[in-house]
Order: structure tokens, then sequence, then C-alpha cells
């Protein structure tokens, strides 16, 4: 029926709507083939209705003040564990649920870029920002960072020869 969005203090958007209630990832779809991501609220709160000021009017003040209550999904591992932590700290968010994306908590490319490199000088394998914006999600990027971490511990080293061509065999193999 009636929507409105307001900027908080942290200068992210958030959306305040009535009527019909919409999962989040739905709404979050259908801006995503609208709006650019930094454009796209990072909340979205679905009331009865609107909280209204003294001459009837939607207060916008109170609105700010509402908490939605949220089944967090709490980090599974340490990888998870130490991305919220990093998350946490450049969305100015106490706790980041695995599952949250990235331009819902209030990420941005700029934020993106210096949580990739903390990330990784954390972890030791190279992190481009754009896998935080394709991941998504923490519990995504952990899988990520998980598999080049593995791939890492087991370097292959490739011989060429002029007659058999390109090979691959275990770098222990190699000495």
């Amino acid at each position: 029926d009636n929507a409105i969005a307001i900027m908080d203090s942290k200068k992210k958007l958030a959306l305040f709507y009535t009527g019909k209630e919409i999962e989040d990832r739905e709404l979050q779809v259908h801006f995503e083939k609208y709006l650019p991501a930094y454009m796209i609220p990072y909340r979205f709160v679905y009331m009865e209705q609107f909280p209204l000021s003294k001459n009837g009017k939607i207060d916008r003040a109170a609105l700010l003040q509402i908490r939605e209550l949220k089944e967090e999904s709490a980090p599974a591992n340490e990888i998870e564990m130490k991305i919220s932590v990093i998350w946490g700290k450049y969305l100015e968010s106490d706790q980041v649920s695995v599952d949250e994306n990235f331009f819902a908590l209030g990420g941005d490319s700029i934020i993106a870029q210096r949580i990739a490199q903390e990330l990784t000088k954390q972890f030791a394998v190279k992190i481009p920002f754009v896998k935080i914006v394709e991941t998504g999600t923490v519990k995504e990027l952990a899988r990520f960072i998980q598999a080049e971490t593995e791939s890492k511990e087991e370097p292959k080293a490739t011989l060429l020869s002029e007659n058999q061509g390109e090979k691959t065999v275990e770098a222990s193999q190699t000495e």
C-alpha cells in the first residue's frame, strides 16, 4: 500500500512499508532490476501501520528507532567468524549474520575494497574486492576463502616437455 524510505544516521537507506508483507530477498531482487546496488535499501521493514506524530503525519524519527527482530545466523567456523568481525568493523555493526547480503547491510564498493584488503592480509590469500560483491554473504565468501586456502596448501608444478606437451605433477615430486 504505502512505503517510505529514510536515510539513517549512517547514511544508509531503510525502506518501511505497509500492505502485503514480502520476503526481503524478493524485494532485493525487485530493486536490483531497477536500481544500482548502492541505491538499494539495506533494510526492509514491514509494518501494519506507520507510527504517526501528534499532527497525524508519519513519524520518521519513530521509524528510525524501530529495531527489526531477526534471527541471526551465527558464524559456523573460524573463517566465518573472522569475516563477520571484519565486516562488522567496516559496516559499523555489532553482529553480522552469515546469510545477510553485503549491500543489505549497507556495504558499497569502497567498503568492499577496504574489506578485501584486510581479508587478504588476514588469510594470506588474494581476495579481489569483486568477490565480496559477487559472493554477497559471509557464508559464501568463507567458502571462496576456504577453497583458495586449500588450493594454496596443495601447490602444483607444471612441467613443459617438447615431446609430451604440458604435464602437471605434485610439487613434492619435482625435487
